[in-house]
């Protein structure tokens, strides 16, 4: 699914490296827990893997496709197609209405549009089934503005946004900062039912050390990065 080879990141020409990676894989279908504490370039490496940002040296491969050599309307692309995100902050838009939130990766992505219809029938069926794996009551939410729904609504909603349209990669970014521990735990039980359901790969970054016993591999960011660059890059 992954493939990162001799890999070097920093912001400008004359900054000192945020990451420095030799090399990390990831299998399809495999849950992976990457910790480090803030400032550690954790965001930046969900950056790199998604195509946002490209590096300065080195590959970055997604389903066999190196991410680092398109153009930027090539790798935007792409990500709408393969790649679903879940924000540290949800990002959830504030004049959408909570279904047309979840739909929304469906109006830059014709893959997972198709997709979605062949699973529900129409995206707003498939939004509506999301929501309710998430534990979201339609009825009683859909006509409220996202901005009144609770942290852990918002949280569900983004994370059934990341999942419409079954996109290979899911990648979540501290989605569950702001949850107490109960709450993290269940949100967990939620997606990874329904990663396994889409066959996707899921890449998790946390500094919260207690959610490791969940995935199926462990990285410390410490570990594979040859940089020493605290300098805040999350």
């Amino acid at each position: 699914m992954i493939e990162l080879s001799d890999l070097l990141f920093r912001w400008r020409a004359d900054d000192p490296p945020i990451l420095d990676i030799a090399g990390l894989g990831v299998e399809q279908g495999e849950r992976l827990f990457v910790k480090g504490p803030s400032g550690s370039g954790k965001t930046t490496l969900l950056n790199l893997l998604g195509g946002v940002v490209t590096p300065q040296r080195g590959s970055v491969s997604l389903l066999d496709t190196e991410m680092s050599t398109m153009s930027g309307a090539r790798r935007d692309a792409f990500r709408a197609d393969h790649v679903g995100f879940i924000f540290q902050m949800f990002n959830l838009v504030p004049y959408l209405n909570l279904v047309d939130n979840v739909a929304l990766p469906c109006r830059f992505s014709t893959v997972r549009r198709e997709r979605a219809i062949e699973r529900s029938g129409s995206v707003e069926d498939e939004a509506i089934r999301l929501m309710r794996q998430m534990t979201l009551d339609i009825a009683a939410l859909g006509g409220r503005a996202v901005a009144q729904l609770s942290m852990g609504q918002q949280q569900r909603a983004a994370a059934a946004r990341s999942l419409i349209g079954a996109p290979e990669l899911i990648i979540a970014d501290e989605p569950t900062s702001s949850l107490d521990a109960e709450s993290r735990g269940a949100f967990l039980d939620l997606l990874f039912a329904e990663v396994a359901a889409a066959g996707a790969t899921l890449v998790f970054v946390s500094h919260d050390a207690s959610l490791e016993a969940a995935f199926d591999r462990v990285v410390a960011l410490s570990d594979i990065n040859r940089a020493d660059a605290q300098i805040g890059a999350d």
